[in-house]
């Protein structure tokens, strides 16, 4: 038994050797092959270059055709509006030849149309972003936010200075005073009132942080009440230079605003549903 056993161990080392060299030689041959349909092809495609630069081209384009074209090219967008979108997709199919889209950064796309000429045309698009750190330049744009700061520059005047120098805010295509508050407030770059935080009330009108403590809110949400005009513009007084918001000590205004940060609270999760 020992011996038959001995003799089937030896038999094994030639049969592994024949399925190995079969297995080789199957896949040489099956890149031999795949190596003559790639000569064939590219004997095919040389002989139709050749073929095609037989052909004459024509001197010029005859004038029936070029008549058609150039009545075609004046009448397209005239004729646009009314094709339908299956049209509208063919006529650009036979137009473009690829369209190719880069997203260099997060918030910016570059878009080239190449034409069926060979001409291309180049496009460049801002792209919602969810964060505001994502945004290009956003360090450029937190410098030049303390720039104005210092230079006394309320939050609409920043917005609208860093707008025409070409910054904008997350989702938006420009800078938002809301942007430029928190951005500065997060900082701790206070500006005229807010640099003296204890002070309420100043001759009998309430400061951002006095009506924002009589609402219970914090100061971001009560300048987003200014901005957007939640309180009536005819309770707020705005001194431009100094970038101060004074609010009216209206009794019902505070109530109105109290209930509605209330609401908001309750909405969030923040504060409980009475039960009774």
């Amino acid at each position: 038994m020992f011996w038959v056993a001995s003799l089937l161990h030896k038999d094994k080392a030639p049969h592994s050797f024949c399925q190995s060299a079969i297995f080789k030689i199957v896949f040489l041959r099956s890149i031999e092959r795949r190596w003559e349909t790639k000569l064939l092809q590219l004997r095919q495609a040389e002989e139709d270059h050749h073929h095609f630069q037989q052909i004459p081209l024509p001197e010029r384009i005859p004038p029936e055709l070029s008549n058609l074209f150039r009545e075609i090219s004046l009448r397209l967008p005239e004729l646009w509006p009314s094709l339908s979108n299956a049209q509208k997709k063919e006529l650009l199919r036979s137009l473009i030849q690829q369209v190719i889209i880069r997203h260099p950064v997060p918030d910016r796309l570059e878009i080239r149309i190449v034409w069926i000429s060979g001409c291309f045309t180049d496009h460049t698009g801002l792209t919602p972003t969810q964060r505001e750190c994502d945004v290009s330049q956003f360090d450029q744009m937190v410098a030049r936010i303390q720039e104005l700061w210092q230079l006394g520059y309320n939050d609409e005047q920043t917005a609208e200075q860093l707008t025409t120098e070409g910054f904008h805010s997350a989702r938006s295509v420009s800078v938002s005073a809301d942007s430029v508050m928190k951005i500065r407030l997060a900082r701790k770059w206070y500006l005229a009132l807010e640099r003296y935080r204890g002070t309420e009330i100043v001759d009998n009108y309430l400061t951002v942080s006095g009506l924002a403590k009589r609402i219970g809110a914090n100061i971001s949400c009560t300048y987003r009440y200014i901005y957007q005009k939640i309180i009536p513009p005819e309770f707020v007084i705005h001194k431009s230079q100094s970038g101060i918001y004074l609010i009216r000590n209206d009794t019902q205004l505070i109530e109105r605003l109290k209930e509605r940060v209330r609401e908001k609270k309750q909405r969030n999760g923040m504060l409980k549903s009475a039960i009774s």
